[in-house]
C-alpha cells in the first residue's frame, strides 16, 4: 500500500487544485491533478489501495478510482 503524505512539500510542489471532501456519515476523497511532465508514468493505478495521511494522521485509507488523463491548451495531467 502507498501512503500519500498530502502535508509534504513534494505533494504541494506537485498538485494542483488539490480537495478533500468528506461526508459526515459517508466517505471521503481526496482529489487533485498532477501535471504529466513530473512522471515517467502515472503513479498509480486504477484500484491501487493508498493510504492519505496529513501531518502524521491519517484521512482515509481506500482505492484509487477516477484516474483521468487530461489536455487542455497546452498543459497535460
Amino acid at each position: 500500500m502507498k501512503t500519500l503524505d498530502v502535508s509534504s512539500s513534494d505533494f504541494l510542489d506537485m498538485a494542483e487544485s488539490p480537495s478533500y471532501n468528506r461526508l459526515s456519515f459517508g466517505g471521503a476523497s481526496v482529489s487533485f491533478r498532477a501535471p504529466v511532465s513530473r512522471f515517467a508514468s502515472c503513479p498509480f493505478e486504477e484500484g491501487e489501495i493508498v493510504k492519505v495521511v496529513w501531518r502524521g494522521k491519517t484521512l482515509l485509507i481506500g482505492p484509487v478510482i477516477d484516474l483521468e488523463h487530461s489536455l487542455e491548451g497546452t498543459s497535460e495531467s
